[in-house]
């Protein structure tokens, strides 16, 4: 199965920072939200009170704070997206915090693990992509071959028509 880019990196990341099945971590949405902007798949998260949240960088400048907090609001409603959507597909279990509302526990199922395991991997990342789209590959390869073998058809019989009305 091939996920969506924040489904990706979410799994991704929750396995690198939960490496286990069924094991509740509470996590602060912003937190999680830093896994959609970083470059690297392996990304630990700090769990809810392991370490004090990040807050909004501001240089004191008003025009700073109304660019950072529309940021950070899109990147928490993807965040809440990207986990609805692993939860309804059965990769992890997401319930609110009791108390916190910008805090969800997140547990990973089985299948959930073993696609975040496989996410991590660029190896493995890749064959899930070969894998889900073979078809389209191989109609990719079909294509260019047929391209290049009606041009060399089109170039060959242009240059017998040139051949037969040569005066």
């Amino acid at each position: 199965m091939w996920l969506e880019w924040d489904e990706r990196r979410l799994l991704a990341g929750y396995y690198f920072s939960i490496c286990d099945v069924e094991v509740e971590n509470a996590y602060c949405v912003g937190e999680i939200a830093r896994l959609l902007t970083y470059g690297k798949y392996r990304r630990r998260i700090p769990g809810y009170g392991h370490e004090p949240p990040s807050q909004l960088k501001t240089d004191d400048s008003f025009d700073a704070l109304k660019r950072d907090i529309p940021r950070y609001i899109q990147s928490t409603r993807r965040v809440e997206l990207a986990n609805k959507r692993l939860a309804e597909r059965q990769l992890i279990h997401v319930k609110p915090h009791q108390h916190d509302k910008n805090v969800v526990v997140v547990s990973l199922t089985l299948n959930g693990f073993d696609f975040g395991r496989r996410y991590c991997s660029w190896f493995q990342r890749s064959g899930l992509r070969f894998s889900e789209y073979r078809n389209h590959w191989i109609w990719l390869i079909v294509a260019l071959l047929g391209g290049g073998i009606a041009s060399k058809a089109i170039e060959l019989l242009f240059k017998l028509l040139a051949n037969f009305l040569k005066p």
